[in-house]
């Protein structure tokens, strides 16, 4: 048997938080249509009907929520007669959005 540090839980400790917290989750989703699903160490809140909204996240050991999901920005064409900006401020849209050493959102 190994032992395991203070800030670890055990199996078991692990297995009855994660039931108590499927089930309370599931008591406050009732009736939304949500998927609730268990991993290796969370719980994982789905929207079968419409996936692109991403997952939420539950950690089991500590209650942790989390969103995580895809997020789209739309810069508009390139070039054209719907063009609102210009090719230069795209090109900077996407440095700001991709390159190293930026924040990552464009503005």
């Amino acid at each position: 048997m190994t032992e395991s540090g203070a800030d670890e839980m055990s199996a078991l400790e692990l297995l009855r938080a994660r039931t108590a917290l499927r089930a309370q989750m599931a008591s406050m989703l009732a009736g939304h249509g949500l998927e609730i699903r268990d991993l290796a160490r969370d719980i994982v809140i789905t929207n079968p009907r419409d996936p692109e909204k991403g997952r939420v996240y539950v950690g089991c050991s500590d209650g942790e929520v989390s969103w995580k999901r895809t997020v789209w920005d739309h810069f508009g064409p390139l070039a054209g007669p719907d063009a609102e900006a210009s090719p230069q401020d795209i090109a900077g849209k996407i440095i700001a959005a991709l390159a190293p050493g930026t924040q990552g959102r464009p503005q």
